[in-house]
């Protein structure tokens, strides 16, 4: 059995910790000997990587020792493969493959776009831009989106060593309008026939919440019967920026629900899932929503198009007017809502499974370690 260990950022609740552990559960954990590694120190994340059955270590130093900390963990460990989550990750294991002997093979992982540079910070784009100095060193660099490999290519980033491994999704698990959405709707006080449109995103430019309660506050102005329900963090009553953009006659519409573990309930609740970022790649909150039968409006960034086509409603980013009567559309026919919340639903069970994900992870694994076998 191959041994893999993942360094991650962190064990904070984020998009590649909860891609993580949605493969590590669906069977990575089971077919590989997995570990994860995190820079960080312990966070909420570290109970859902040992439910999995993986080992978890994160760091003890202060940050000054990191990278010793990190050789020495992997060290002790002695895995096949090193797999990398996100920039940080991916330049401190590739760092240290640089001065270590008889290092491990090395992969990265990168989930995001390079359509908002704008919105990352100075430091984060530094790190960007040092990445394609060092994508040569790793053994390969996993994408979760076509548009993310094309754009990180496009700056200097290996083009050899590139592979796009979809995210994956338990539809399954996803029940619409079960009796978990039903009881979220009481406790928020939503009426059981009321149009409800969910909004899942931490309060970052990027996300673009500005559009989309502009949209929001438009479409409630004209159709009584909607409701929103936005998650994510730092999206609460007291951010006072988010209530600032919402009229003081409205905001008993929409419920800011903060960080939150449980989204697949906060998707039963509701009819309609928006989506109203600059940059994804793949967001795993729209494969989520899709796996749900919302009806789906999204913008056109990462690989959201060629995901929603025929199944869905793609915007221009950046356009309140359009995503606003993209959602009207939803509201004001429900037979159009259920068939693309049918159609969402089955392109996930079709094209984009977690076991799929997993043998695509195992396979790409294997093949490298098959090479440093032959070559010892």
């Amino acid at each position: 059995m191959l041994r893999v260990v993942h360094v991650l950022p962190s064990l904070d609740i984020g998009g590649a910790e909860r891609t993580l552990e949605r493969l590590l559960h669906a069977g990575l954990a089971e077919k590989t000997d997995a570990h994860v590694v995190s820079l960080g120190r312990d966070g909420p994340m570290r109970t859902a990587f040992e439910a999995s059955g993986a080992g978890v270590t994160w760091r003890s130093g202060s940050a000054l020792g990191l990278l010793g900390e990190l050789q020495k963990e992997i060290s002790r460990l002695q895995p096949d493969i090193v797999q990398g989550w996100m920039y940080h990750a991916n330049l401190a294991v590739s760092a240290l493959d640089l001065v270590q002997r008889g290092w491990p093979q090395v992969f990265w992982n990168i989930r995001q776009s390079l359509s908002a540079p704008k919105q990352d910070k100075a430091k984060t784009r530094a790190i960007i831009r040092a990445g394609a100095l060092f994508s040569r060193r790793a053994t390969g660099i996993i994408y979760n989106s076509h548009r993310a490999r094309d754009q990180h290519q496009g700056i200097g980033y290996s083009a050899e060593r590139g592979v796009v491994i979809p995210n994956g999704f338990a539809s399954a698990s996803h029940i619409s309008r079960g009796p978990a959405g039903a009881i979220l709707r009481d406790s928020l006080a939503i009426p059981r026939d009321a149009t409800v449109i969910a909004h899942v995103g931490r309060y970052h430019p990027v996300k673009d919440h500005h559009s989309f309660l502009a949209a929001a506050t438009r479409l409630a102005s004209a159709r009584p019967q909607v409701r929103f329900v936005m998650a994510g963090r730092e999206v609460v009553g007291g951010n006072k920026r988010i209530l600032d953009s919402i009229p003081i006659d409205l905001r008993e519409r929409f419920s800011l629900l903060g960080e939150q573990d449980d989204i697949a309930t906060i998707l039963a609740a509701s009819d309609v899932f928006a989506l109203s970022s600059l940059a994804e790649a793949f967001p795993n909150s729209l494969g989520e929503a899709m796996a749900s039968a919302c009806a789906c409006v999204a913008t056109d960034v990462g690989d959201v198009a060629p995901l929603l086509e025929g199944a869905g409603i793609v915007v221009a980013p950046g356009r309140p007017d359009l995503l606003a009567d993209a959602m009207q559309a939803f509201v004001d026919d429900p037979g159009l809502r259920r068939r693309s919340g049918l159609a969402a639903r089955c392109r996930i069970q079709r094209d984009y499974t977690l076991e799929a994900a997993v043998a695509r992870y195992i396979g790409v694994y294997e093949s490298a370690a098959a090479l440093t076998r032959n070559s010892r």
